[in-house]
């Protein structure tokens, strides 16, 4: 986990220039891994959410590559529900790595049942045929030779849920932090490793290596 001094350390100012591209506007929120800010991307103008996680997450080019795995499974998807990652680095200056991503307006489950209390019967079948539209494409990936590559989150909790909106009002639910998951190539044996929030774990992670049926 990161080291205490993380949590204490002062939300970087507006107008900051992180990474030497991006602007920042505004903190958004800080998390057990890092702190996300609506930033400016100056060169395009496009308005984005950056992510910055702590200093010591990343100890290596091992761990940054992993790190890239959270922006390239977006694509592989391909799905509407999958918030979209544009870029993925280490800022040269402090080191710091950093994700950039789509800037969503909303909150995520976590927070509105914490404001809101349950939701509607109607509004929970539609989040989950939504969800499910998305996992279905993430199990079902298959990579350009056609061999199958299943893509699996590993940590889906509502704080990775996100409730935003399409321009006509309807609701639009985007599941994030693919950083946990995994690609399954070839074999079907499930890590032992725990990773992933455990009382949301999936009962196949609590035991050691087990093939799937």
């Amino acid at each position: 986990m990161p080291h205490p001094e993380w949590k204490r350390r002062a939300p970087m100012e507006p107008g900051h220039v992180f990474a030497g591209r991006y602007r920042v506007e505004r903190f958004i929120a800080r998390g057990g891994f890092g702190a996300v800010y609506a930033a400016e991307q100056i060169e395009t103008e496009a308005r984005v959410a950056l992510k910055v996680l702590a200093h010591d997450l990343i100890e290596s080019e091992t761990q940054l590559e992993l790190l890239k795995q959270e922006a390239r499974v977006g694509t592989r998807i391909g799905s509407e529900h999958v918030a979209r990652v544009f870029d993925v680095g280490a800022d040269p200056a402090s080191g710091r790595p950093f994700l950039v991503m789509e800037l969503l307006e909303g909150q995520s489950f976590e927070n509105l049942l914490q404001s809101t209390g349950p939701f509607a019967r109607e509004s929970l079948v539609e989040y989950f045929r939504q969800i499910g539209y998305a996992l279905d494409k993430a199990h079902g990936y298959r990579d350009k030779s056609g061999a199958s590559k299943p893509i699996v989150h590993r940590d889906l909790k509502p704080d990775n849920l996100f409730l935003t909106y399409r321009e006509n009002g309807a609701p639009l639910v985007k599941i994030l932090d693919f950083g946990l998951a995994k690609v399954l190539g070839d074999s079907s044996v499930v890590s032992g490793d725990l990773k992933g929030t455990p009382l949301f774990m999936a009962v196949l992670q609590l035991g050691r290596q087990r093939t799937l049926p």
